[in-house]
């Protein structure tokens, strides 16, 4: 008698794991075939749901890369960009020292392109206020060397906004406005720097601006009773 087959399962659409997607079974010749799909219209499986998200995840990567790429990106143009330093502390530093070589050669137009430079880097990657300060401070400096007064001072207030106590942007600030004849002013600034620290230097202005002070005090003329 020949064997009968076994009896056969009848297809139960409740049941989930009949809903799967169709597997590879074993073929005479061990290579695997697919069975047709049994699966309803618009059925998803686990496996398709979780490719559909490998397109979300490669988007959130762009989105990251982008912004990654925007914040290493500078924020505004180089204002020297064939001054090569790099947009980091290092780099600031490599400025800083090429604008006080040359200060110190008395080259204070190119000084101040790197003094320039290095406020530049120093503001695109958000350098300590101490680090900048020190760069406003040096432009200022050699904005006085060149008796460019008005960018002095404007550099010694930008320096002193980000440190108050910094008595040399007092003091230049001092000087160019001793130059320009704000000698109310003047005074209250090397007064200021004094209390700080004192140098020959600033002694010898605060006496100028006392003295220019007092000068004018003895010229003005008092109005007839």
């Amino acid at each position: 008698m020949d064997p009968q087959p076994p009896a056969v399962r009848p297809l139960d659409l409740k049941n989930k794991k009949h809903l799967e997607a169709s597997k590879p079974y074993p073929h005479p010749k061990g290579i695997g075939k697919t069975m047709p799909s049994i699966l309803p219209a618009g059925f998803v499986t686990k496996k398709e749901e979780e490719d559909s998200g490998d397109d979300l995840e490669d988007d959130a990567t762009i989105k990251n890369v982008k912004k990654i790429e925007e914040l290493k990106s500078p924020k505004t143009d180089d204002p020297y960009p064939t001054l090569e330093a790099a947009m980091t502390e290092t780099g600031i530093q490599k400025a800083k020292e090429a604008g006080n070589n040359l200060f110190g050669g008395d080259n204070y137009e190119k000084a101040i392109e790197w003094f320039t430079k290095a406020i530049w880097i120093g503001t695109e990657i958000n350098s300590t206020s101490d680090v900048v300060t020190v760069l406003y401070s040096n432009r200022s400096a050699a904005y006085c060397k060149l008796k460019n007064w008005d960018n002095a001072i404007d550099d010694a207030t930008e320096a002193l906004k980000l440190k108050g106590d910094n008595f040399k942007a007092l003091f230049r600030r001092a000087e160019a406005r001793f130059e320009l004849g704000q000698l109310e002013d003047a005074e209250k600034d090397i007064t200021a720097s004094l209390k700080i620290k004192s140098t020959p230097a600033q002694e010898q202005l605060k006496s100028a601006v006392d003295k220019k002070i007092m000068e004018g005090k003895d010229t003005e003329v008092i109005p007839a009773a």
